[in-house]
Parts: structure tokens; sequence; C-alpha cells
């Protein structure tokens, strides 16, 4: 086949379809091409920047017959930073694209079914309680931005619509410090900071990594520098964060819970969807009531834990002994006696389990985006465990570990999508599957 454009031509296209990574599909003559930026619908210009046998990507010269969807985007910095994939168009069609894109990764998953809306967030700003920053020297000072996207490069902030403002403040805070000849920052160096936040707390972590290691007299002077921060870790180079000055962790309330996060903690980062992604996984939980949940990829045992009143026994399986320490705090403090957690990986522990005569009457999986290990799927196909609940942030391997659910002969009961991220292109899901029957 001869491909039919060239890098640095013009051509034009009508936009028939959207990605999640925020590029709008073309076609000529039959060819597709990816055009960042591009809203379904329009007819645009666009130069293509690389081509493939399969595909190209293009940028987008002009919208010769725009979308009433597109916006203009609400931060200064998009295009530079990559933490936004969406912000060219409304809330509306930005959960739109979430659910097509949704529903084109999971389109081989056997009677999958119509996806339905996606679960929206009220206000879908300010947001995000975790972030990382890097510094870098611009214009003769250090400042704190975002990697932008595929690259090294710092881009510099002065604020990002998506962080809850405190985190913001923190940053700016410690900017400020490291600037200062006599902070005790200054003598250290910093490259990189990471601020973690209670929405409904408000407390408040900061986590430096430094270029020269930070005294413990000095990481008490810089906390009394830095006013309002709860907790401060510091790291010398790529060394493990220690505790230099105010509580070990920080709190944050999902679902009436307390729960505990540490600088290393995974946690979701959006308290407020949170709640709305973890009752979906409780309802789930409430309608079979099992006498056994397992929690496999516990992590600090949340999700397991805002389930707990509607199983008898839940027991949580992590392989980061930290987490796990938490999960048993967490667990402590808010009183719930029905659940215990265990140091291992789920594929291991779940042979042993079946062994001891104990048989889960419910899975939760929550994995990172590699999705769910093979064996683990294996092991709950022969222990025949009746349903499964599949937490995902990645629609891709999701698909991949349905489809060989399937096969092992569970079928999908529910699919449901939560907009977890707004305007990054990101999307989570809850899945039930359930065992057939004979």
């Amino acid at each position: 086949m001869t491909i039919p454009v060239s890098i640095g031509a013009r051509y034009e296209s009508d936009v028939t379809d959207h990605t999640l990574a925020g590029a709008g599909v073309c076609r000529v003559d039959g060819y597709t091409v990816f055009v960042d930026g591009a809203v379904k619908g329009e007819r645009v210009a666009f130069e293509p920047y690389r081509v493939t046998a399969k595909y190209a990507a293009a940028r987008l010269l002009h919208t010769l017959l725009p979308s009433p969807a597109r916006t203009q985007p609400f931060c200064a910095h998009y295009g530079q930073c990559g933490g936004c994939a969406l912000q060219f168009v409304d809330y509306a069609r930005h959960l739109e694209i979430l659910r097509d894109g949704l529903a084109a990764a999971l389109r081989r998953v056997p009677d999958i079914g119509d996806i339905p809306p996606i679960a929206a967030m009220e206000r879908p700003f300010h947001y995000r309680c975790k972030a990382v920053f890097t510094a870098a020297v611009r214009d003769g000072r250090i400042r704190v931005g975002f990697l932008s996207e595929k690259s090294h490069i710092v881009t510099p902030v002065d604020d990002c619509p998506l962080l809850h403002p405190p985190l913001m403040e923190a940053a700016r805070a410690v900017e400020r410090e490291v600037g200062q000849p006599a902070s005790p920052l200054a003598a250290a160096g910093l490259s990189q900071v990471m601020v973690r936040a209670g929405l409904r707390t408000h407390e408040r972590m900061i986590a430096l990594r430094t270029l020269r290691p930070l005294s413990r007299a000095g990481g008490r002077e810089l906390a009394a520098r830095l006013p309002g921060i709860d907790s401060l870790y510091a790291a010398a180079g790529k060394g493990a964060y220690r505790l230099v000055a105010g509580a070990p962790f920080i709190t944050e309330k999902i679902l009436g819970l307390t729960l505990r996060i540490s600088p290393d903690a995974f946690f979701q980062v959006n308290p407020l969807q949170t709640d709305t992604l973890y009752r979906m996984v409780r309802e789930h939980v409430g309608d079979v009531r099992p006498e056994l949940l397992l929690d496999a990829y516990c992590g600090t045992g949340s999700i397991g834990l805002t389930a707990a009143g509607a199983a008898r026994e839940v027991i949580g399986v992590e392989s980061v002994a930290a987490a796990v320490a938490d999960a048993r705090e967490n667990a402590r403090m808010n009183g719930i006696g029905n659940a215990s957690f265990r140091q291992g990986m789920a594929e291991d522990v779940l042979p042993e389990m079946l062994r001891a005569g104990a048989r889960p009457g419910m899975i939760i999986v929550d994995p990172p985006r590699r999705g769910v290990h093979a064996a683990l799927i294996d092991a709950a196909a022969a222990a025949r465990v009746p349903h499964i609940v599949y937490v995902s942030c990645n629609p891709f391997t999701l698909a991949r570990d349905l489809i060989a659910l399937t096969a092992r002969g569970y079928r999908v009961a529910s699919v449901r999508g939560v907009d977890l991220f707004p305007w990054t292109g990101k999307v989570e899901c809850v899945v039930l599957m359930s065992k057939n029957r004979g």
C-alpha cells in the first residue's frame, strides 16, 4: 500500500472519531491520521509530523469547520506541561470521549454490551491532592514545575487548575525557600518536591528530594519556615524518604473512614471521586455479601475496608510491607475487626487459602496499570471464585484481562466508568465479573 500522506505536507479532512490521548481521527484515502487537538465532527487542516506504515500523527493547522464542543483551554500552561489532554472541549464532550475510548478499548471483550455514561464530577477542578514538582534553574533562579510530555524539560507553573490549592501554595513556599541563602534548603539543593494533602482533613505533607542530605536540625528549621506543613520528609538523591519534622503520616476521609497516607503509599488522588468509585465497589460486594472477601493488590487497605461492612471477613494481600502496616493501622483506627492483611503476592496467597479450606466468595482486584498477573487469573478461575470486582486505571490491560477471564468461564455482569482524573484523558473503571454456572 502506498502511504497517501507525507511529513510537512498540508491536508484537509473530516474528523470522524477521537482518542483518549486528545487526538481526532481523520482518514486520507482510507489511511488513518491522528490529529492532535482535533474534535470529532470538525473539518480540519493538518500537517503530518510522523508517518508509519499503519498511521500518521499530525499537528492541527486550522479548524475549517469548528465543533460546538470546542472551547478555549482554561490553563495558561496547557500544551506545555503535558498534564492535560482534553482541555480544548467542554466537559460534556470530555465525558463522551472517555466513554467512547473505554468502549473502543473493550470492544473485543465477549458480550461487553453498551458502556453507560461516565460518572461525572460535579466540579471538575482543584481535585488533585498529590503533585510532584521538578526543580530547574530558570532565569537565574530555581523554579518548580512539571515535566513536559515525553521530555525532561521542566515547565515552571504558577498555578494549576487541577490541583487542590494548598498543594500549589506549598510548592510556591518551597520555591521561595530554596532561593533564600540562609535557608537549610538552599544548602541542601533541591531536585524534586512532592506535596500531598487531605482534602477533608486539611493536613499537608511535603517530601523533598535534595542534592545533598538535609540534617534533622536543618529539617526542623525548614519546617518552622514552612508554616502549615504537618509532615516533612526528605531524601538525598535516590535514597529513601526519612521523616525530618512533624507527623509520620497525614490522613484523608473516604466514605466516612479515616485513612493514613505515607509519602510512598498509593492513595487515589481525587478523594471526591474516590467516594464514587469505592461506593460502586461496595455496592457489588453488598449485592453478594460474601462470607470471605479477598482484596488483592490491597495497598493500604482502602477498598477492602470501605467494603468490610458488606462481608463477614476481609483478607487483604499486598506485596509492599509498608503498605501492609498502613492497612493494619487503618483497620485499627477505624475499629474494623473483620479485616486482616497479609504481605505477599495474591497469586501465591489464594492457593494457600484454598489448601487451608478458605474459599473467597468474591475477589477485588485493583492492580497497577500493567494489569492483573496471569497467575492470579488462573488461580481465581481454578478456585471457581464466583465473583470478581476489577478496578482498573488502564482500559487496555483491563480488556486483555477480561478476555482472559471470559475464556475461563466468567462473564461481564457490569461495567461502569468514573471520571477520576478530569481533563487528562484517563478513565477509571469498575467491572463485575461473575462465574458462569456449570
